[in-house]
């Protein structure tokens, strides 16, 4: 099966758990194992901007899953598109893989798997820790 996220085809998202149903809300938590929390080291010159950051990331989410409500592939390819190509410059490759497999979802009108890694996305943000040298922080939660 050629497919545009191999993980999407087995079933598992990139942390190797089962993929969610597509209504399931990912809770913003930490995984009981902490060692499979990813975890980033973010240049500490990029410490106040990465919350926001990260933010809009978890907003984007939601507009890629009001865009597929309406069949609208072009607002998703554009903000998979912008994912793709801000992610890496943050310290946040998983965000540009996500975003790039969903900029290539859309450009074919790929509903369920842009769905699937749009549920990826929102597990990731939710459960990333950021390191920044000498502290590490969970952005948005309480430590």
């Amino acid at each position: 099966m050629s497919g545009l996220h191999s993980g999407v085809a087995k079933g598992e998202n990139t942390f190797g758990d089962p993929l969610l149903p597509r209504d399931a809300e990912v809770p913003p938590s930490r995984p009981a194992n902490a060692s499979q929390m990813p975890r980033v080291t973010i240049d500490p010159d990029l410490a106040d901007l990465v919350p926001g950051y990260l933010g809009n990331r978890r907003a984007d989410v939601d507009r890629i899953g009001a865009a597929l409500a309406v069949s609208d592939f072009a607002t998703v390819r554009r903000l998979g598109h912008s994912m793709k190509g801000t992610g890496g410059g943050y310290g946040f490759d998983e965000i540009t893989r996500l975003g790039g497999g969903i900029e290539d979802a859309a450009l074919v009108t790929d509903a369920d798997t842009v769905r699937a890694l749009n549920s990826e996305l929102a597990h990731y943000l939710a459960v990333v820790e950021v390191d920044y040298g000498a502290a590490s922080v969970f952005p948005d939660r309480p430590s």
